[in-house]
């Protein structure tokens, strides 16, 4: 906001501004906007105010290790660096298990982390260990170690329900077994017996025996006959669709990969192909409009999918009532599922026209005031409640991390940092860099150190004074506290940049920078500078003249 500007005798002309607004990297920035910044935040908005230092802590010693994934849970943190990924940062209680070299996606249900595409989970045993373990299961029982038999459901004699299997490693691979699961059979020498079906019950016996009971008269054995005894190697599997994104919603885990959409067994990360008809049963379906699904989320009380061009709603509450509700809109930019987040109740992710904020209805464009539709290609995203923080690669191939405070609909730029990845835990914002360090917002552990002074900058867009004729800048006053150093720069026509003023550390006051009047179209200032910095007005005299 800027004051009425008094004409003194002089003919120079006074304006002070005491209201600064965000980032506005457009053409369109005029007199005393911000076309460009570095390190500043909204906490003090409307005033214009240095970010806070960050704390910092390598997680990932190995510098030869590429960084695929980064999130946090339960008050710990889950990364993916070369081929493992770990689970807790506090020895004695953090895991970790082998995955593949590829982009992670993490989602939490209950007491697990599931890890895709790996299909590996993380468990919190006890309220305090984490253990890990695969997804899927499967075991190979050697030849002539697995029998289908005549067996009980229930407590009654059924036909052809059962498969014994005997051998010494039965149990330790179908320890994690249960009924309610369904199973995949293969390997039989008489076809009919290769089946998916759903365990109805599960018995062990001793120490190397293990039977599952199916629906009566599922296998085939020989008429006359009460058991067949396998001669080949026989495999039982219980497998998990590859998925390209996963996330909770109502006490399942919800995923997609292509045009498919999956969710699991209530409450249970392990079964996504129990399709019986109950209230607990997993779900799938194939949503078969234009388009591959680009990202997906848990939002306003619904499984929530996207594709480029439009946004997918879940609705029901049992999988018997589960239906697929579209609408065309701008959606999630292809390989940009990772800048979904939420704050202060909207979810804004990167779309192909810009950031968009989603509320339920239509999506609108909310970054199209302060930069290009296009400037951004691909990105991650954290929130810590309140603000919407975006670390994104720009068309020209920089890297810029940028925060939009939801609440007072103002963008800003902080620094170059990249964020492979993002978690907020106890009122702490992170996120992971490609080289391993974690960085937060404040102090996590003993370990972590606080950055240095922080450099930032502010440019303003072209003061023109609202008219097209010559002027000429006398002097500018700056009522600012800095703990570090200033410098404040002129520059005329788009000329390079002139230091016209330098300060050290100084409480609140007002300081007057003297400047060589200079006819000029337009000018710019900018200030620059190291540490801590609240710029409180901004006042500049001066004298417009002929348009010559």
């Amino acid at each position: 906001m800027k004051l009425a500007s008094p004409v003194y005798v002089d003919r120079i002309a006074a304006s002070t501004q005491e209201k600064f607004g965000g980032l506005r990297h457009v053409k369109q920035a005029t007199d005393g906007e911000l076309f460009d910044m570095r390190n500043l935040s909204s906490e003090a908005y409307p005033l214009l105010q240095t970010r806070a230092k960050r704390w910092s802590r390598d997680l990932v010693h190995d510098t030869d290790k590429t960084v695929y994934g980064f999130c946090a849970v339960d008050g710990d943190l889950v990364w993916s660096a070369g081929d493992v990924t770990q689970c807790g940062m506090t020895a004695g209680r953090n895991d970790s298990c082998a995955t593949t070299a590829t982009a992670k996606r993490y989602a939490r249900l209950n007491r697990y982390v599931v890890v895709m595409p790996d299909k590996v989970y993380f468990h919190l045993y006890d309220d305090f260990y984490w253990t890990s373990g695969s997804l899927e299961l499967k075991h190979t029982a050697q030849e002539g170690y697995a029998c289908f038999k005549d067996g009980t459901l229930a407590g009654v004699p059924a036909a052809a329900n059962a498969l014994s299997i005997s051998d010494v490693e039965a149990q330790k691979h179908f320890g994690g077994l249960e009924a309610g699961d369904t199973v995949t059979i293969s390997g039989c020498s008489d076809r009919k017996n290769n089946v998916t079906a759903i365990i109805r019950e599960i018995e062990f016996g001793g120490t190397s025996s293990v039977e599952l009971r199916f629906d009566e008269n599922l296998f085939t054995i020989p008429e006359g006959a009460t058991e067949f005894k396998e001669p080949n190697a026989v495999t039982v599997c219980r497998t998990v669709p590859d998925m390209d994104g996963v996330f909770e919603h109502d006490n399942r885990l919800w995923g997609y990969k292509g045009s498919a959409v999956y969710c699991s067994k209530l409450g249970n990360p392990f079964v996504w192909n129990t399709y019986d008809d109950t209230a607990t049963a997993s779900w799938f379906t194939d949503v078969l409009s234009e388009g591959d699904i680009t990202g997906g989320c848990s939002y306003g009380g619904y499984p929530t999918f996207f594709k480029e061009n439009a946004i997918l709603k879940v609705y029901g509450s049992i999988p018997s009532e589960f239906r697929v509700s579209e609408v065309t809109a701008h959606g999630v930019k292809a390989g940009c599922d990772l800048t979904l987040a939420e704050a202060e109740g909207v979810l804004f992710y990167l779309s192909p026209t810009g950031v968009c904020a989603y509320t339920g209805g239509m999506p609108s464009v909310v970054s199209r005031e302060a930069f290009d539709d296009d400037w951004l290609v691909s990105g991650t995203a954290g929130s810590d409640g309140r603000c919407y923080h975006l670390s994104a690669e720009t068309c020209d191939g920089e890297r810029v991390m940028l925060v939009y405070d939801a609440s007072r609909r103002v963008w800003y730029r902080e620094d170059d940092a990249c964020a492979v990845g993002w978690g907020y835990v106890d009122e702490t914002l992170y996120f992971m860099d490609p080289d391993g360090v974690v960085w937060a917002t404040r102090k996590f552990d003993d370990n972590a150190t606080e950055e240095d002074a922080v450099p930032w900058m502010a440019e303003f867009g072209d003061f023109t004074a609202g008219t097209t004729r010559k002027k000429a800048v006398s002097k500018i006053e700056i009522r600012a506290a800095v703990s570090g150093r200033m410098h404040v720069y002129i520059s005329y026509d788009g000329g390079e940049w002139k230091e016209c003023y330098a300060t050290n550390a100084m409480n609140k006051k007002t300081v007057t920078v003297p400047i060589r009047p200079r006819r000029a179209d337009h000018f710019r200032l900018k200030l620059e500078g190291e540490g801590a910095c609240t710029v409180y007005s901004i006042a500049t005299y001066k004298y417009v003249g002929s348009s010559k």
